[in-house]
């Protein structure tokens, strides 16, 4: 994930979903802030996708049981071919 301030923080996904994702990093995130996320879909015939999405931060709250801070991404203007890899992705 980049920010407009941090071009570089690492995170590691929790959840997915055609209009977003969520997130823990050790980094808390205001609510507005525009970002930039790199994420890559593993598929089930091992092929992957490298999805890179603009995205604002819906939530950011300290998830002790995560060790670390739980963000919510809504990702802002997808192309079509990562809705598309997404939906593959979601059905499994």
């Amino acid at each position: 994930m980049s920010l407009p301030e941090n071009p570089a923080i690492e995170g590691r996904s929790s959840d997915i979903s055609l209009s977003g994702m969520g997130l823990v990093t050790d980094v808390n995130v205001r609510a507005g802030v525009p970002c930039h996320l790199e994420f890559v879909l593993r598929f089930n015939d091992e092929t992957t996708f490298t999805a890179e999405v603009s995205a604002k931060i819906a939530y950011c709250i300290l998830g002790n049981d995560m060790n670390g801070f739980k963000i919510g991404a809504q990702f802002v203007g997808i192309t079509t071919q990562t809705n598309a890899a997404l939906l593959r992705y979601l059905k499994g």
